[in-house]
């Protein structure tokens, strides 16, 4: 596959950037099963101003969709260092979906691995920042 970007500017070593095969293609049909996940669970902004299904315990309806995209590259980043992913342990798997004025400051999550899939990202200072500790 070969899909990793080495040395993005300006992102530490442990940092890598993927551009999903046919984002745009899958960019719509993700977001419509965002919001089929939205109504069928009256997910509602939260006070901080965005959506999130992280507490919600029902199937996600993007689920068999994003990992049939993210999975390869997350077996290729473990190839890098020597990891050998089981697609039946993933870690738990949520949206969060955030608007203008909204935030969601610094937090700490369990495990080694975050894999972050921008649908829409409208400028790169908006990204994830990852403490390198």
């Amino acid at each position: 596959m070969n899909t990793l970007l080495e040395n993005h500017p300006n992102l530490p070593d442990f940092v890598h950037v993927f551009h999903i095969e046919d984002h745009e293609y899958y960019k719509p049909r993700l977001l419509e099963l965002i919001e089929r996940m939205k109504e069928v669970n009256n997910i509602q902004l939260n006070k901080e101003g965005y959506y999130y299904d992280y507490n919600i315990e029902n199937s996600r309806t993007y689920k068999p969709l994003f990992e049939s995209l993210a999975y390869p590259y997350a077996v290729e980043l473990g190839e890098k260092y020597g990891l050998k992913l089981d697609r039946s342990r993933l870690p738990k798997l949520w949206f969060q979906q955030y608007y203008k004025h909204s935030s969601h400051g610094w937090h700490q999550h369990n495990g080694h691995w975050a894999l972050v899939y921008y649908l829409e990202l409208p400028e790169m200072l908006e990204a994830t920042e990852f403490l390198n500790y």
